[in-house]
C-alpha cells in the first residue's frame, strides 16, 4: 500500500448513482477493481477525513438497500469515546473486502486491534460471497427485509446474491475512501474515523511507536503484523527472559524475543544445540511449563549490504530431531521430500 491519498471523487464513475433499478448496479468484478484501485493509492499513515461524504455514501448505501434514511450522523475521534454510545456487538467495519482481501490483511489487523480490550468479536475477512452478503444486509441492517427489497423485481433472478453484494459495497467502498473506519447503523448513525496506520512489508509495523493512533491519543502497537504491548515496542529494555516465557501468545511471544534478542535469549535460558547442518542449526530449551521449545537458526541467502548476512530464527515442533527436519517443516515437507525438492 502506497502513501498517496486521492480525494474521495477519485472512485471510478461507475461507483455513483448505485439506487434504482438493477441494470444501473454495477457488475460483481467492477466493484472489485475499483475496490483494488481505493486500497493501493490510499495514504493509510494521513488519513483524509470527509465527513459530507462519508454521510452522503452511507445514505446512498440505505437507499440501495430498501432502508431508511437517518438523518442524525454522530462522529466520535476514536474507538474508547464511542464505545459508551454504541451497541459493541452491533459495531462493524466500514467495510467489507469483496477482492482486495490480500493487500487488506493489516486493516483486518487493525479493526481488531481497535476493538480490543472491549469484549467485542468481528470475524475476520474472507472474499467469500456469503461473508458480504452477511456483513451488508445481515450485521449492518435488518437481513430479511432488506433482502426482500432487493429481490421484488430489482435484480435479475441470475446472481442476484453478487449483484446485491455489488450494490451495497459500491457506495460503502466510498465511505471507507472519504475516512470511514467503524459504523453502526441504528436510529442514528455512528461513526469512527480510519486513525493513521504504520505499515511495513504487507503488516502493521513500527519500530519507534503504535502503529495505529487516532489524533486523541488512543492506539495500539504492532510488531512485524502482531499486535503486543506497548512496552515491547517504546520499552524494550524491560522485556525480561522470564516475561517471554510467561506469554502464552506465541505470535507474542516470538516479537518479544526479537526485540530482546534471540541469540541472547538463547544463552540466558541454557539453550541445547541440538544438531548442525547445512541447512542450520537446530536449539532446544525446557520452558517453565517443562515443555520443550524449539527455535531453527537459519542464515539469510543474500548478504545486506554491509556484507553480513541476517540470521533468522524460526520456531518450530519440539518434535524436530535435525535442522534440515526442522526446515523442511517448514515448507509442510518431509525431510525426504525436502532433500528432492533442493536436488530438482
Amino acid at each position: 500500500m502506497s502513501d498517496r491519498s486521492p480525494a474521495t471523487s477519485a472512485l471510478p464513475a461507475d461507483a455513483h448513482g448505485l439506487a434504482g433499478d438493477s441494470a444501473r448496479f454495477p457488475p460483481y468484478a467492477d466493484v472489485v477493481r475499483m475496490e483494488r484501485e481505493a486500497f493501493a493509492s490510499l495514504d493509510f499513515r494521513n488519513p483524509r477525513i470527509d465527513e459530507a461524504a462519508v454521510k452522503e455514501a452511507v445514505t446512498e448505501f440505505l437507499d440501495v438497500c430498501g432502508a431508511a434514511r437517518r438523518r442524525q450522523f454522530r462522529w466520535f475521534a476514536d474507538v474508547s469515546s464511542a464505545r459508551e454510545h454504541i451497541d459493541p456487538y452491533k459495531t462493524v467495519r466500514a467495510y467489507w473486502p469483496l477482492g482486495a482481501v490480500n493487500g487488506a490483511l493489516p486493516l483486518d489487523a487493525a479493526w481488531r486491534a481497535g476493538i480490543s480490550g472491549f469484549g467485542w468479536h468481528h470475524s475476520p475477512w474472507s472474499t467469500s460471497l456469503h461473508s458480504a452478503d452477511d456483513f451488508y444486509f445481515g450485521e449492518m441492517l435488518d437481513y430479511g427485509r432488506v433482502w426482500r427489497y432487493m429481490t421484488s423485481g430489482r435484480l435479475p433472478r441470475r446472481s442476484s446474491q453478487e449483484t446485491a453484494c455489488a450494490a451495497a459495497a459500491a457506495p460503502m467502498l466510498k465511505a471507507f475512501v472519504a475516512g470511514l473506519f467503524y459504523l453502526h447503523i441504528d436510529r442514528e448513525v455512528v461513526c469512527v474515523p480510519r486513525p493513521s496506520l504504520w505499515m511495513a512489508g504487507g503488516r502493521l509495523h513500527r519500530e519507534e511507536g503504535p502503529a495505529l493512533e487516532w489524533p486523541t491519543g488512543e492506539c495500539r502497537y504492532f510488531w512485524n503484523g502482531v499486535h503486543v504491548p506497548e512496552f515491547v515496542v517504546e520499552r524494550p529494555h524491560e522485556i525480561t527472559p522470564l516475561e517471554i516465557r510467561l506469554e502464552d501468545n506465541a505470535e507474542r511471544r516470538r516479537c518479544m524475543m526479537e526485540r530482546y534478542g534471540v541469540a541472547r535469549f538463547l544463552r540466558e535460558v541454557d539453550a541445547e544445540l541440538v544438531g548442525e547442518d547445512d541447512c542450520g542449526r537446530l536449539w532446544r530449551w525446557v520452558d517453565l511449563d517443562a515443555e520443550d521449545c524449539c527455535v531453527l537458526e537459519v542464515e539469510n541467502g543474500t548478504r545486506e549490504p554491509d556484507g553480513t548476512r541476517r540470521r533468522y530464527f524460526l520456531p518450530v515442533p519440539p518434535l524436530m530431531r535435525s535442522p534440515r527436519q526442522a526446515a523442511a517443516w517448514t515448507y509442510g515437507l518431509s525431510a525426504e521430500e525436502y532433500d528432492v525438492a533442493v536436488r530438482t
